[in-house]
């Protein structure tokens, strides 16, 4: 199973959701972190998390942006 969460400089509630993904009892979760562009530490808390990765912050383009690209990844992972 795969949790998409997008985020744009969400540090201060990403630890939680972070946590919260990882005490699922789901087998085989994977979770996919696509960021906007954070400006606030939001990537340094990623770089810190084993489970979790980042997904492309080039285009960097806010929070709306990353919820399309989390949208578009979701929608690719399931009709694969």
């Amino acid at each position: 199973m795969t949790v998409v969460t997008a985020v744009w400089n969400g540090r201060a509630t990403l630890a939680q959701t972070l946590e919260s993904v990882r005490q699922q009892s789901w087998p085989d979760v994977e979770h996919v972190v696509v960021d906007g562009g954070s400006t606030d530490g939001t990537l340094d808390l990623l770089a810190a998390g084993a489970r979790s990765r980042a997904l492309d912050q080039r285009a960097r383009r806010g929070l709306y942006d990353a919820m399309t690209r989390a949208w578009r990844r979701s929608a690719i992972r399931a009709a694969t």
